[in-house]
């Protein structure tokens, strides 16, 4: 179990030392001065000015270029873009979790208390079904940030590539 836990360790930190190298896309919010940073290879949405849209893996083509799969687009050009970050998955994946267990409580309640019949009957009808409900919509929202991504517009986020510190 050990050996594994160093390998695992290992492959993740010369992971994380590749991705970190070459160019990366730049988005500066304009109110704040705040920086996101995407390397190459994640996911891009990107939707043009006349409204084309383009959707593939990203990689920096020169400084005011990138490659979205086959496509080459002008930054430029951009609109928007919507990528999807590691925060959105955790995100999803724990209104998701909350959305399953409070599905599985209320479907608990409904037939624990049909079981015990009576008025106990209603009441678990009364309070289950709502909170299945809920858990239902609460794990189909989790689904929707999980596909939906980070937003960025050109009126609020500036573009920019930059080169990326190379490792030791």
């Amino acid at each position: 179990m050990k050996t594994i836990t160093i390998i695992a360790s290992a492959l993740l930190f010369l992971h994380l030392h590749v991705a970190g190298q070459g160019s990366a896309l730049l988005l500066v919010k304009a109110s704040n001065g705040s920086e996101r940073t995407y390397y190459e290879g994640k996911i891009v949405k990107a939707v043009l000015v006349n409204g084309e849209v383009f959707k593939g893996v990203m990689s920096i083509v020169n400084d005011s270029c990138i490659a979205l799969g086959q496509d080459t687009i002008r930054l430029s050009q951009v609109e928007r873009f919507r990528i999807k970050s590691t925060a959105n998955f955790i995100s999803g994946g724990m209104i998701i979790g909350a959305g399953v267990l409070g599905t599985f409580i209320g479907i608990n309640m409904i037939t624990e208390s049909a079981a015990a019949g009576g008025y106990a009957a209603f009441f678990g009808v009364l309070f289950g079904l709502p909170l299945a409900t809920v858990g239902v919509m609460a794990a189909g929202a989790g689904l929707a940030v999980i596909l939906a991504g980070k937003k960025y517009t050109r009126y609020k986020w500036q573009y920019s590539v930059t080169p990326v510190a190379q490792g030791p």
